[in-house]
């Protein structure tokens, strides 16, 4: 799948079949997300794939009671080791581990969606009791949980703001139609991205 129809069509899915994911293909979601960039470059994600029935519901009772979570292929929990974090970048080291674990969890779910698999993401958790169901250890902190598997739902039109009052150009407050090129380019991108849409639509 082109990239461009990867990121119109993805969007969250709360509503899974049983069918179960084959290994290989976790492994192919894994190797996405580790092609995310990292703070110094220290690669300090781990990840823990759920497939377990009685885990997932513990999971997703971890995840403020978010129970159709459990529906899911698989659960991934996106973590990170926090040692050389915290020795490389002393108190910035949350906001690198927040920010890698996040790069990671996106490539998992526009791989999901090349792979013709529903994902959702979600970050709504209580850490410590989470912590506790996965067995982690005291310098392993989780973000995200990537909730994956087969779905039936298909895409539908997300609602956005457009792109031109989203953008500043050179400093905050300097609108793109103060400078007519970027504004021309913009509304290339603009037509772009609405024929992306339409193809979507009528797939």
């Amino acid at each position: 799948m082109e990239l461009d129809d990867c990121l119109v069509k993805r969007h969250s899915v709360r509503k899974f079949s049983e069918k179960e994911i084959p290994p290989e293909t976790l492994g192919l979601l894994i190797r996405a997300a580790i092609t995310a960039p990292t703070a110094g470059n220290l690669q300090e994600w781990r990840f823990v794939a759920v497939t377990d029935s009685a885990q997932k519901d513990k999971i997703a009772n971890a995840c403020e009671e978010q129970l159709w979570m459990a529906q899911a292929g698989a659960l991934i929990v996106v973590c990170t080791d926090d040692r050389d974090l915290e020795k490389f970048y002393g108190p910035s080291a949350k906001k690198y581990a927040v920010q890698d674990a996040a790069a990671a969890a996106e490539n998992m779910l526009l791989k999901a969606t090349d792979l013709g698999l529903g994902s959702c993401w979600v970050a709504a958790c209580d850490e410590e009791q989470l912590k506790t169901v996965l067995a982690l250890p005291g310098f392993v902190t989780p973000y995200v949980v990537v909730a994956v598997g087969y779905t039936e739902e298909k895409a539908v039109t997300k609602p956005t703001f457009k792109v031109e009052d989203l953008i500043h150009i050179n400093q905050f407050g300097k609108k793109a139609v103060e400078y007519p090129e970027m504004g021309e380019l913009i509304k290339r991108l603009v037509e772009k991205g609405k024929k992306a849409v339409r193809k979507i639509r009528h797939a």
